[in-house]
């Protein structure tokens, strides 16, 4: 089998190994213009309070509801009878789809 050659030591004979962990409590998502999908972090927050100014960016947000087996939707602007997802989070994921580029940021 192939193994590869060890990776070369640095001029002072030792191995230097950069991680970057994320680290915090908030999760930054950027999205494009067009259909974005969202992962999202076990936090929780009101829809409305994710997108923030950034609501008239956004045309309609959705999310599979897998117990009730059924698409729930957020657009901005909408009667409450009309939005059946009423917070972003619990690690469900979400397509959004977005007319103007902007960072969602969202609980982890």
């Amino acid at each position: 089998p192939f193994i590869p050659s060890p990776l070369p030591p640095d001029p002072e004979g030792a191995l230097v190994l950069d991680v970057v962990i994320p680290w915090g409590d908030q999760l930054d998502v950027p999205l494009t213009a067009g259909w974005n999908l969202v992962p999202t972090g076990q936090g929780t927050v009101p829809v409305a309070n994710a997108l923030g100014d950034n609501a008239a960016k956004v045309a309609v947000i959705y999310a599979w509801d897998g117990e009730n087996q059924e698409w729930l939707r957020y657009i901005p602007g909408a009667p409450g009878a009309v939005n059946t997802l009423a917070e972003l989070g619990r690690g469900r994921p979400v397509w959004v789809y977005v007319n103007e580029p902007f960072t969602l940021t969202l609980p982890r």
